[in-house]
C-alpha cells in the first residue's frame, strides 16, 4: 500500500469563541481570557508590554471549549496594552464566530507520504514514516511567493509545497530563519554571512551558492558558531524557534498519528553542536514543556550490524540508523 493522505485545515468550533478582557488595580494588570494556558499568557503580556511578571494577574475562568485553539496567547497582550493606553479602565475583546474562523488558530493542514503492506493475516505492522514529507500549512507570506531555491522561501525544495518542514525544521530553517531575521535583528552578521560568499543575490533571488563550491555546510557552520557564542542573541533565536516549530510538529503528528513515546530523536548537523541543540531545546519547551528531545548519537548503534557501520568514518548516525531501519522495516514486509 503506498499514497499520499491529506487531512484538510480544521477549525475546532468550540461553543466560545476568543474572549479577553484586562483592567488595572494601581500597577497591576488583571486580564481575564478564555485560554488554556493562563501561565504562559502571563509570561507573553509580561515579554509584551515589558514589566515584570507580578504586575499581570490572569484569571481563567472555565471555558466554553477549546480543544487546543486556545493554547496560544491571542488577544490578551492587546487587552493589557489598550488598558495601559486608557489609565485602567476596563478593556474587552470579543471575537464574532468569522474572526474566529478568519483570524485565529487552527489544525493545520498535513499532507504525507506513506508506505505500507498488509501481514497474510491481515494485520498491518508498524509504518515507517519520516516526517520530513509532512507538509505543515502554516500559512506564511510573503514566504510563499519566493521560488524554492530562494532561502527565505517556505516552499520544500523538493515538490515545490509551501510549508514544508523542510523549511520549518532543518538546514534550510537556518538559511530562512537568518535571512529573515538578521538584516533587522543583527545586519553585521548578515553583511558578513554575503561577505564571505554565504550567502549571494542572483537577480532579486537570495541563494546559498552551490557552485563553483556547494558553501551549504560552511554557511550552517557559520551559523552555529555564532549562536554557540554568548552574547549572540539573534544567531541564537534562529535555534530557538526552530525548537517552536518542532514542538508544533510534534502537536500536529500526535494529533495525526498518536505516537506511544513522548521522545523524539533528531538528526543531522544542527544537533551535533550541544549549544545549538540546548537552544532548540529552549524553544521547544516554549511550546510543549512535556517534550524530550534527543540529540542521535553512536549510543543508537545497538545492532551488531549498526555497530559495524557506526565505526566506518564515511558515515553518519542519521544515515546508518535510516539504512538499517529501512532493511528493518523491508523484512517485515517479506514476512
Amino acid at each position: 500500500m503506498e499514497g499520499w493522505y491529506d487531512t484538510p485545515t480544521v477549525q475546532h468550533c468550540h461553543i466560545e469563541n476568543h474572549v479577553g478582557t484586562a483592567y488595572m488595580e494601581g500597577d497591576r494588570i488583571t486580564v481575564t481570557s478564555s485560554t488554556q494556558i493562563p501561565h504562559i499568557v502571563r509570561r507573553v503580556c509580561g515579554q509584551a508590554l515589558g514589566i515584570p511578571w507580578g504586575r499581570i494577574r490572569i484569571i481563567k475562568p472555565y471555558i466554553g471549549g477549546g480543544f487546543g485553539n486556545k493554547q496560544d496567547a491571542l488577544y490578551e497582550p492587546l487587552c493589557a496594552w489598550l488598558t495601559l493606553q486608557l489609565g485602567g479602565r476596563l478593556v474587552k475583546i470579543d471575537c464574532q464566530r468569522e474572526e474566529t474562523f478568519v483570524n485565529n488558530r487552527v489544525r493545520h493542514a498535513i499532507r504525507t507520504h506513506i508506505v505500507s503492506w498488509v501481514r497474510p493475516d491481515g494485520s498491518i505492522p508498524e509504518i515507517p514514516l519520516e516526517v520530513y514529507n509532512f507538509i505543515i500549512d502554516l500559512g506564511s507570506w510573503p514566504g510563499r511567493t519566493f521560488p524554492p531555491e530562494d532561502v527565505r522561501s517556505v516552499r520544500s525544495l523538493n515538490t515545490g509545497l509551501p510549508g514544508a518542514l523542510q523549511k520549518y525544521g532543518g538546514q534550510s530553517a537556518v538559511f530562512r530563519l537568518a535571512a529573515e531575521r538578521l538584516p533587522r535583528e543583527a545586519p553585521q552578521v548578515f553583511r558578513e554571512a554575503l561577505g564571505r560568499g554565504l550567502f549571494r543575490w542572483e537577480g532579486d533571488r537570495l541563494t546559498v551558492p552551490t557552485a563553483p563550491r556547494d558553501m551549504r555546510k560552511d554557511c550552517l557552520e557559520f551559523f552555529m558558531d555564532r549562536a554557540s557564542r554568548p552574547g549572540e542573541e539573534a544567531c541564537q533565536d534562529i535555534f530557538r524557534e526552530i525548537g517552536e516549530y518542532l514542538a508544533v510538529t510534534w502537536q500536529e503528528t500526535g494529533y495525526i498519528l498518536r505516537p506511544e513515546a513522548e521522545d523524539r530523536t533528531l538528526f543531522g548537523r544542527l544537533v551535533t553542536r550541544p549549544a545549538c541543540f540546548r537552544l532548540i531545546q529552549e524553544g521547544a519547551a516554549r511550546r510543549e514543556p512535556g517534550l524530550r528531545l534527543l540529540a542521535a548519537d553512536g549510543g543508537l548503534a545497538n545492532t551488531p550490524l549498526m555497530v559495524q557501520l557506526a565505526r566506518w568514518p564515511g558515515l553518519t548516525v542519521a544515515q546508518f540508523a535510516q539504512s538499517v531501519g529501512a532493511v528493518y522495516y523491508g523484512c517485515l514486509g517479506l514476512n
